[in-house]
């Protein structure tokens, strides 16, 4: 007899920390990344008052969760984001590793990466991709400042990237 498959959910919907709990199967995930903004915040939905979202993934079984303290721009998230993943440093390391580099990379450092990303994008995304259009113009954006300029200097840039979990 054919098992029958729960209805996928509407484009849209928010995922709740109580799904994530009794759900999610994240018992042989290592490190999760959240980019997004304010990913540490606890700010629970009616009936999640005891676990917010990192606690929720953490329960389920991910060793470590890399999160926000507070709203982030794309392009640091992006950068961050990329040079943790491809990292063979564990998490911490990868981290801290990234936040440094973007504290002092130049706007040529940044061009490299970011074109490094994109090239890789484009082989697995559709050309009209929000990704391919941020890398793009970003690219576009940064080529016309000077090529020594450190922009994400500024604690503001990178002293929102944290670590929760087990650090290694």
């Amino acid at each position: 007899m054919p098992t029958q498959r729960e209805p996928s959910p509407p484009a849209g919907t928010w995922v709740t920390t109580a799904e994530i709990t009794s759900l999610l199967p994240l018992h042989l995930t290592g490190h999760l990344q959240l980019l997004a903004c304010s990913t540490h915040a606890d700010d629970p939905q009616p009936g999640d008052h005891l676990v917010g979202l990192l606690t929720a993934l953490i329960v389920r079984g991910t060793r470590s969760v890399g999160a926000t303290l507070w709203n982030v721009h794309e392009v640091p998230a992006i950068l961050v984001g990329w040079l943790t993943g491809s990292s063979n440093a564990p998490p911490q390391t990868a981290l801290l590793a990234a936040v440094g580099w973007l504290r002092v990379a130049t706007v040529s450092d940044i061009l490299h990466v970011v074109t490094e990303i994109h090239s890789r994008a484009i082989t697995v995304l559709p050309p009209d991709d929000a990704a391919c259009a941020v890398m793009r113009s970003t690219m576009r954006e940064l080529s016309s400042h000077p090529q020594h300029w450190v922009p994400y200097k500024s604690p503001f840039w990178w002293a929102a990237f944290v670590l929760h979990g087990v650090p290694a």
